[in-house]
């Protein structure tokens, strides 16, 4: 099996909440309730929320793009302490 790691385009957004909806439903049943994953999945996964991860996760360092780490881990997107402690060690990392 090839396996091939790019950057994420607004053209894979449909897989990626596929992904996501197909993976909250199986790791979260039984725990949270499925109208509770849906609505976070349709708040954090809706086209918009999708434009917005890939333009603010990836920046330009030294002549080329990066991604933060684990920027784009719902649950540290819900957490604006964890993401922006991410932030800020990618960015002293990158000085």
């Amino acid at each position: 099996m090839n396996i091939t790691i790019r950057k994420m385009h607004y053209q894979d957004t449909k897989q990626v909440q596929n992904i996501a909806k197909t993976t909250w439903n199986a790791t979260y049943e039984g725990i949270i309730p499925l109208e509770v994953q849906n609505k976070f999945l349709s708040l954090n996964y809706n086209d918009e929320s999708m434009k917005q991860r890939i333009e603010r996760s990836i920046v330009y360092v030294d002549g080329k793009f990066v991604v933060i780490g684990d920027s784009f881990d719902p649950s540290n997107l819900c957490q604006p302490i964890v993401f922006n402690k991410l932030t800020y060690d990618f960015l002293q990392k990158a000085r």
